[in-house]
């Protein structure tokens, strides 16, 4: 299931953002403009035959700007367009519910370019067809 949710995520960021690169794969370096990367996380329990579950998702949001401090407004600007996006987004198909459970900072490390790691879980379930 993890896969389709990766691409049902990637697709609403895509729709609600569109001068925003949304990718389901990392690549390196950090990129030079407004991306989010939509990646697997860890699972709590494998769910290959489960009617129902949980997954786990990375979205890696990524800015740039020589001047640190609008580096640092732009991924916060992302990030909350990246939220909000997600907090709008029908719980429709397989999703049940979603719930952001944490964020995590670069660390600088990518200057001038600027990253986060926002966490999020989606509560699934099997939709019959």
């Amino acid at each position: 299931m993890w896969a389709t949710l990766l691409q049902t995520v990637a697709t609403a960021l895509r729709t609600a953002l569109p001068a925003v690169v949304v990718e389901t794969v990392a690549d390196t370096p950090a990129p030079d403009v407004d991306t989010v990367y939509v990646l697997r996380g860890g699972s709590v329990e494998p769910s290959l035959f489960a009617e129902r579950g949980v997954e786990n998702l990375i979205l890696e949001c990524w800015s740039r700007d020589e001047v640190p401090a609008t580096a640092d407004l732009k991924l916060e600007t992302l990030e909350n367009n990246v939220v909000a996006a997600l907090r709008g987004l029908p719980h429709t198909g397989p999703m049940i519910s979603l719930s952001f459970t944490g964020i995590d900072p670069d660390g600088d490390i990518f200057r001038p370019n600027v990253g986060s790691r926002i966490y999020l879980t989606i509560a699934w379930r099997v939709v019959p067809v």
